[in-house]
């Protein structure tokens, strides 16, 4: 596996990625579609410079992502270093659903859900199968996150209760304090608005993840309702920390959805768009701007786009359009990327 420097999104070099690399994290997506499309669900992997013990933060795709990325060779799986057993079991080095296996097994081992949605736990769950008593994973979330799973997904009727067989650990994490996930990175949630569905209020989550080795932070976002939208604005809280962060040159990347161009606010369903992001981050810039520091040097990447097969323009391309132009419009200083599914992002 071969991340690239400078947060530049490209395709991994021939020469092998040290793993003594002093970037803080490390970025690579599995999926980054909105919908409908269930090939290409969210599911984004982290990790510190090293790549070595990953987090997947949501869980719509996995082990097909992963095969189909090692097969298109964006993601290097050496079988034999992986596992010495692999070629005296007669697997060939060809077989990419051995090598996803593989590297699932041995780096992947927590999930990070930040809300039940079907297009952010398909993967985890249908995996789930896959993983077994010796090598069990953690399903880590906010408290209605898991209870919403266990009561609602893991009941044995919807899907085995593979937990009572330790195959999956779940683990609630607190609001008020960082919890420790790998050996590097810890994670600090916040509960987001995700919009109603016929009256019910829902829920989804962002995470401040920190590199403990560098005192660096990576903020990501699950589905989001802008505040403005919202009946009661939890965003601003999120921004007050990141302000915070960014004014103490600690953070540099935002992970978070713009689903579709700019559309009424009754057709967002809980999501952003370009004109309602570029508010949020202004509003970011304002209070970054009050404790001394600028946004210069803040990447905000985008995931979560949705697709139509009819459309006869590219949303990305709209987009990032619209985001430009609404940046330049109200002086928002930050640059826009669009996450690329299997590409890696490295960044401090």
């Amino acid at each position: 596996m071969h991340p690239t420097s400078g947060g530049k999104a490209e395709r991994p070099p021939k020469k092998r990625y040290s793993e003594t690399s002093q970037e803080s994290f490390t970025f690579f997506s599995l999926g980054t579609n909105g919908g409908p499309l269930e090939s290409d669900c969210s599911a984004h992997l982290l990790s510190d410079g090293r790549f070595q013990e990953i987090i997947s933060i949501d869980g719509g795709g996995h082990l097909s992502a992963l095969a189909e990325l090692i097969e298109r060779k964006q993601l290097t799986v050496d079988v034999e270093e992986r596992d010495s057993q692999v070629a005296t079991k007669g697997i060939s080095q060809d077989n990419v659903y051995a090598k996803a296996w593989l590297f699932s097994e041995q780096r992947i081992k927590t999930f990070l859900i930040s809300h039940c949605h079907f297009d952010h736990i398909y993967g985890c769950v249908i995996n789930s199968a896959m993983f077994g008593p010796q090598n069990p994973r953690t399903i880590v979330g906010l408290d209605y996150v898991i209870n919403t799973l266990k009561k609602h997904v893991f009941n044995n009727q919807v899907w085995p209760a593979l937990d009572k067989a330790g195959f999956i650990n779940f683990k609630i994490i607190d609001e008020t304090m960082y919890t420790n996930i790998t050996s590097s990175l810890s994670i600090l949630p916040f509960p987001v608005n995700h919009g109603s569905s016929f009256g019910h209020e829902l829920k989804s989550s962002a995470f401040f993840i920190r590199n403990g080795l560098t005192d660096r932070y990576f903020l990501a976002f699950g589905d989001v309702e802008p505040d403005k939208v919202a009946s009661d604005p939890l965003n601003i809280y999120i921004w007050k920390m990141c302000a915070n962060l960014i004014a103490k040159k600690k953070l540099t990347h935002i992970l978070i959805e713009c689903s579709t161009p700019d559309i009424p606010d009754p057709l967002l369903f809980g999501h952003f768009c370009p004109r309602h992001l570029v508010e949020e981050l202004c509003s970011l810039q304002s209070l970054v701007i009050g404790l001394g520091g600028n946004m210069d040097n803040i990447t905000v990447l985008i995931t979560h786009l949705k697709s139509h097969p009819l459309q006869t323009i590219d949303p990305a391309a709209v987009i990032m359009e619209q985001l430009e132009a609404l940046s330049k419009q109200f002086s928002l200083s930050v640059t826009f990327k669009i996450v690329q599914r299997g590409q890696f992002y490295r960044f401090s």
